[in-house]
């Protein structure tokens, strides 16, 4: 079983209502983790739209969920 923690920025922070949480689960991959946490939330964005850092940096989907991680899913950002 993992610990994570995770923050919320931008839309996703709006549809959880919360800016962080911790979550203990079994789950593999950070893409994983994330469909478990659209599922419970209701985020709008699909996991194909979505980034994942892991300790301050970037991941991949598909990297193996380690103990003890700080997550952050980033949004697609619009800027101009």
């Amino acid at each position: 079983m993992h610990t994570i923690k995770i923050r919320y920025f931008a839309a996703l922070q709006e549809q959880a209502q919360l800016s962080e949480e911790t979550v203990k689960t079994d789950l593999k991959t950070y893409g994983e983790l994330y469909e478990f946490l659209s599922d419970r939330h209701q985020f709008s964005l699909p996991l194909s739209q979505v980034q994942v850092a892991v300790n301050d940096h970037f991941s991949q989907l598909t990297d193996q969920i380690t103990d003890q991680a700080q997550v952050v899913f980033i949004p697609p950002v619009a800027g101009g």
